[in-house]
């Protein structure tokens, strides 16, 4: 049972909650939170809740005097993660800003500085699109975002978009992109537009097929008038330029190894046939096209096992990583 003093206690926290509660201010306060926070939360269907709590007795608690508690299934704010919790700060900061009657507003400048920790991906993407959105439909506001999060960079236009790079660093930080398919157009104008540090571009010629001459236009437009960007094209397809790199001699070696184990029964048959002659391109392909993933990956164990000068590189890569490293050919 509870004492007296106990009961007394509970009155006036259950009286302050009520007054709290109907504050115009804080209503005012909590609209504006929950009306930054469906924007730029995911909370499936329906709004976020929002209200302030001061009914516990507990002395930590009291110490906290004011708790916020927000979501559809509200629990208070020190047991949210922190991610959710600098969602709840972002729209704080936010809702401050919003527009006041009779309050004269030259300019402000918000920073808002990693927002993707602890947050999911795709929270991240909503997040930076509703920032953007915010800050394009205001004339007396601009927020400056800082991320490492290539899920919020590639969320924000282009335009908006400042890269900072450190001018003459060596090749520390190379990034390695897998554009898997033939929209290299979209990152080389990045580059082109301010991205100012070198760009190698890898990819086939494709002879003889209707996408023959897209390789030598990117050379055309993209390297020619951009000393920063390097376009290498191979005769046709990447597993064709690693055969004819290594189709004798200790390459040759480790080719038919790799083939042995992704075509148990034809990839023996195939290196007694060839014992003292070249591999054939085209047949040695023919064996691999069907299977590049397997070939790709016992490949990459016999390339583990021996050194760096027993397997040539072909031309049209090291031609790349001489541009990267400034190494004169």
């Amino acid at each position: 049972m509870l004492n007296q003093d106990n009961e007394n206690a509970y009155e006036v926290l259950n009286t302050l909650d009520e007054k709290i509660k109907n504050n115009k201010q804080l209503k005012e306060l909590k609209k504006t939170l929950i009306s930054q926070l469906n924007r730029i939360s995911l909370q499936g269907s329906g709004e976020n809740n929002i209200d302030f709590n001061f009914t516990t007795l507990e002395t930590g608690e009291i110490l906290k005097k004011l708790s916020l508690i927000y979501g559809q299934d509200p629990i208070t704010i020190e047991r949210n993660g922190l991610g959710r919790n600098n969602l709840l700060y972002i729209s704080l900061i936010l809702s401050h800003l919003a527009p006041e009657e009779n309050i004269d507003v030259c300019f402000r400048v918000v920073g808002i500085e990693e927002p993707e920790a602890h947050l999911h991906p795709h929270l991240q993407k909503h997040l930076a699109h509703n920032i953007e959105q915010i800050n394009a439909n205001r004339d007396d506001l601009q927020i400056i975002l800082t991320s490492h999060s290539t899920h919020i960079t590639s969320s924000l236009n282009t335009d908006n978009t400042v890269i900072l790079y450190k001018n003459g660093a060596d090749s520390i930080g190379c990034n390695v992109i897998n554009v898997n398919g033939v929209a290299f157009k979209h990152f080389l104008e990045i580059i082109k537009n301010g991205y100012f540090i070198k760009c190698a571009v890898l990819t086939d010629g494709d002879e003889g097929k209707k996408t023959e001459n897209r390789a030598t236009n990117l050379k055309r437009d993209y390297e020619k008038p951009y000393r920063n960007i390097k376009v290498s094209i191979n005769k046709e397809t990447f597993e064709k330029e690693l055969i004819e790199a290594n189709k004798d001699g200790k390459g040759k070696k480790v080719l038919l190894k790799a083939l042995n184990s992704t075509r148990p029964k034809l990839g023996p048959e195939y290196s007694e046939k060839i014992s003292n002659q070249e591999i054939g391109n085209e047949e040695f392909f023919s064996m691999i096209e069907e299977y590049k993933s397997e070939f790709a990956f016992n490949l990459g164990d016999e390339l583990k096992k021996i050194g760096k000068s027993n397997f040539n590189v072909p031309t049209y890569i090291e031609k790349v990583f001489e541009f990267i490293m400034d190494i004169e050919g």
